[in-house]
């Protein structure tokens, strides 16, 4: 451990966002593996915590005998004076190196109002903002996540960008700079390298072309093949963690277990971002659900869980597996929340068996619009857009044509909008 940031802890709000000491987490000897990766999330330790597609990499990467994963996050505006103020660099969380000092950085990113927290994030950590500007002693900068896929506002920060998924990616990538550096090759040809792997995008081989007047004319191909396919993880069944979940010792934003029962959208909607990217729909079955639920439940403690489907206003009931499985659910419920009761049917938009108005589940929610989360027993439907300890209305609709041009406009849409706004929920 570092003694110098052990004295800074004691100073900031919330030291245990620093200390790397939740329940779970990996810790290797630094000499003992072969490369090393630190894994940012460009926001707070609460958010990051929150974010399950970082904990599925690091796991993963852990799981390599040969390999280390290690854990940072932006610092809070007093540790950050601090570092900067004694003139020390960002460290990750697990062995309290300097950032600088791994192989790799990999950056999530995961919205646009994060961005200038990468610059923070760099530049805490004694790294040059452009990728240019980097040579043979600073770590490979490679990002990933829903915001890869418009990637040109942050390209020039970056060595290397996957679009697509990073289950599979992230091990051909590790491999790719192991070898590498095992080899002493220089920072070029590990790009060639990771130019080759299906799925990672190398701004610096592509040079944007303009007119006189600033028009964009296209793209130039340096280097390379010139063609970036999304990189698609063909069997989410099989990619499934069997490492314990982390467990903060403070509390996150979403502090419960997450699973992912489902990847993709084929609904459509125009608006939606997530329902374009995590194409082709991918499912596990009710019985790896369940196991995957009762594992992290028992090893994490945790009071609550969350199934989500990998989209922002994907439909738990139109999971293949969900149809009427009362008796699975209330063997779920009995299993996670003894006494809590019998098993709720999903419901999803464009659903349009029974009377409505019975869809109205006991807990004051409403099991009638998009942005759905499985409750209890997995696959009881309640909304998830909430406020925590009060009551919300849904907005209601907009515009008949324009809802429909937007692919949001279902049948009898409308009406169960209106049976939402009517009906108050609680926490």
């Amino acid at each position: 451990m570092n003694s110098e940031i052990d004295t800074l802890l004691p100073q900031v709000r919330q030291p245990s966002r620093y200390g790397g000491n939740e329940l779970h987490v990996v810790k290797k000897k630094w000499d003992s593996v072969a490369l090393r990766m630190v894994l940012a999330f460009p926001d707070l330790y609460e958010l990051g915590m929150s974010h399950q597609g970082l904990q599925i990499l690091y796991h993963i990467v852990n799981a390599r005998e040969n390999l280390l994963a290690e854990r940072v996050y932006t610092p809070d505006r007093d540790l950050e004076e601090l570092l900067r103020d004694r003139r020390l660099p960002l460290f990750s969380l697990e062995s309290q190196r300097s950032v600088a000092d791994f192989d790799i950085l990999g950056i999530t990113l995961p919205y646009e109002l994060c961005y200038t927290n990468i610059l923070t994030i760099l530049e805490l950590a004694g790294l040059p903002f452009r990728s240019a500007d980097r040579t043979g002693a600073h770590p490979l900068v490679i990002g990933g996540g829903p915001c890869a896929f418009h990637p040109e506002p942050v390209a020039d920060f970056f060595d290397a960008i996957l679009l697509g998924d990073g289950e599979e990616a992230i091990l051909e990538i590790a491999e790719a700079v192991r070898a590498a550096k095992e080899s002493g090759e220089g920072r070029q040809t590990v790009l060639e390298r990771l130019s080759r792997i299906e799925g990672v995008y190398v701004p610096s081989f592509f040079e944007p072309r303009y007119d006189d007047g600033g028009k964009f004319l296209g793209t130039q191909v340096l280097s390379g093949t010139g063609l970036v396919r999304r990189r698609i993880l063909a069997d989410l069944e099989g990619a499934s963690i069997e490492q314990p979940p982390l467990v903060p010792l403070t509390r996150i934003v979403h502090d419960r277990l997450g699973l992912e029962i489902a990847r993709g959208c084929t609904r459509g909607c125009r608006f939606c971002q997530a329902g374009m990217i995590y194409r082709p729909v991918r499912e596990r079955t009710p019985e790896k659900i369940f196991a995957m639920a009762e594992k992290g439940i028992a090893e994490g403690g945790f009071e609550e869980l969350a199934a989500c489907l990998r989209v922002s206003a994907v439909l738990a009931g139109r999971h293949p597996h969900s149809g009427d499985h009362g008796a699975d659910q209330a063997g779920a419920q009995d299993r996670f929340y003894p006494g809590a009761g019998g098993g709720h049917r999903p419901v999803a938009p464009g659903d349009q068996q029974g009377d409505h108005r019975g869809r109205l589940d006991g807990h004051g929610g409403c099991g009638l619009w998009p942005g759905l989360e499985i409750d209890q027993a997995l696959l009881h439907v309640r909304v998830a857009h909430r406020n925590r300890g009060g009551r919300g209305r849904d907005p209601g609709p907009g515009p008949e044509d324009a809802e429909s041009r937007a692919g949001r406009q279902l049948p009898g849409e409308r009406e169960r909008r209106h049976l939402c706004a009517q009906a108050p929920y609680r926490v």
